[in-house]
């Protein structure tokens, strides 16, 4: 069996998920950065405020990459990696600014992971049906 890679190009999952994950390592970097200056800012912040954007990202990603030539399968990957990104920013985000330890954090990233993932996959859908 072929990876994924191979069987379809890495130019593909460079092509659709570059911007994604480039918009997840800045949002985090400032919205961490903001939160470094504005410790309490982190109270006017929650995960569920937070869906309408973890949602998007997924969403792009899924789309993107059935632009780009893939199907349901490639749009739920692509939805775990953009998904992995920003559980892992946001761990490494609590950890270097709020001192939170990587199991403080864990639920809010499971939480952040989730969304990426099923944007993608509705991204990837919606891509499919037209």
């Amino acid at each position: 069996m072929t990876s994924m890679t191979a069987m379809m190009g890495a130019n593909i999952w460079t092509r659709a998920l570059t911007w994604p994950v480039i918009a997840w390592v800045v949002i985090n970097v400032v919205f961490f950065g903001a939160l470094a200056i504005v410790p309490d800012m982190g109270k006017a912040v929650s995960p569920a405020g937070l869906t309408p954007l973890l949602l998007l990202v997924g969403l792009w990603a899924g789309y993107k990459i059935v632009e780009f030539g893939g199907n349901i399968w490639y749009a739920a990957a692509a939805g775990v990696v953009v998904g992995l990104v920003c559980a892992i920013l946001d761990i490494i985000g609590s950890a270097l600014v709020l001192k939170m330890s990587a199991g403080d954090a864990y639920p809010g990233s499971v939480y952040f992971f989730g969304m990426n993932f099923f944007g993608a996959v509705v991204g990837g859908g919606f891509k499919l049906t037209k």
